[in-house]
């Protein structure tokens, strides 16, 4: 291609997330409103960019309906073989035959398409990483944190186990109260008991008198004040 030419780029993360919704569910429209909410993106101009790539791959067409190759990009079969298609549709022999990989050095990549295309090093360095995940052998899942779809459905599962969690969590006080006294939880009214032990040391040799006296005091002291 030469200067000025475009090429597809949008980030990894968008690139599984779409792909594994498509595998779901191939949608019938695609439209920026439809990626916004896919990829849980704050701007209508972030999804309408990602329009644009999807086009210049052919798998929406100009209506933003999925093409077969759309289709076919889904089955991890022939997903390899999709993106060989879109390599040959949108970069030239040169670059393939100076980049065919399996290891790729993307700083010489990106340096080809500034030099080439006449791009900046930010642009340069997003259309290197996209051509190097097209030529990419792993297949991953759609990441759980680029799909705002995917995000606010596990998020409400989650408030709802909290709130659940939340309901039947005891008070720590009464947790603490359960711990130390099991039997609270049982009878919440039961009123302490005092239990007291005495031993009495009394001489062989004192009187009865003497005996009389000590248990008289015992008496007076320990139920003068009972009610």
């Amino acid at each position: 291609m030469a200067a000025g030419a475009t090429y597809p780029k949008m980030p990894e993360s968008n690139w599984w997330a779409i792909r594994g919704q498509f595998r779901k569910s191939l949608p019938s429209n695609v439209t920026s409103s439809y990626l916004k909410s896919l990829l849980n993106l704050t701007s209508d101009k972030a999804a309408t960019n990602l329009l644009s790539p999807l086009k210049q791959m052919k798998l929406i067409d100009e209506e933003g309906c999925p093409t077969d190759r759309a289709n076919e990009w889904r089955d991890d079969k022939k997903y390899h073989s999709v993106c060989q298609e879109i390599v040959n549709d949108n970069y030239s022999n040169e670059l393939k035959d100076l980049f065919s990989g399996p290891d790729f050095d993307k700083s010489s990549i990106a340096q080809w398409f500034m030099t080439t295309s006449k791009l900046g090093k930010g642009s340069a360095n997003n259309v290197a990483a996209m051509y190097i995940l097209l030529n990419g052998k792993e297949i991953k899942a759609e990441s759980s944190n680029t799909s705002g779809v995917l995000a606010q459905k596990k998020s409400g599962r989650k408030g709802e186990v909290n709130k659940v969690k939340q309901a039947t969590k005891k008070p720590k006080s009464e947790e603490k109260s359960y711990a130390n006294n099991p039997s609270v939880s049982n009878n919440k009214n039961i009123s302490p008991t005092l239990h007291i032990d005495l031993q009495i040391h009394i001489s062989s040799d004192a009187t009865s008198e003497q005996i009389d006296c000590i248990f008289a005091s015992i008496e007076k002291h320990l139920y003068s004040n009972k009610s």
